[in-house]
């Protein structure tokens, strides 16, 4: 009988934990929710964008 072939091992994926503004855009609003959560509660941040000359930061949001 031919060798049984052994399944290759894969990492598992890293949860992500910064995001940035415009990426929060195109999630569903569910996912949305938790992340801004998650945010909010300091366990993920959010990425600094500039825009319009003007610095904004997760501080400056509210």
């Amino acid at each position: 009988m031919p060798r049984r072939k052994e399944l290759p091992k894969y990492e598992r994926p890293v949860s992500k934990d910064t995001y940035h503004t415009f990426g929060l855009q195109g999630l569903p609003p569910r996912q949305f929710t938790v992340v801004v959560r998650r945010i909010l509660k300091g366990q993920n941040r959010l990425v600094t964008c500039r825009g319009n000359g003007r610095e904004v930061t997760a501080n400056s949001l509210g």
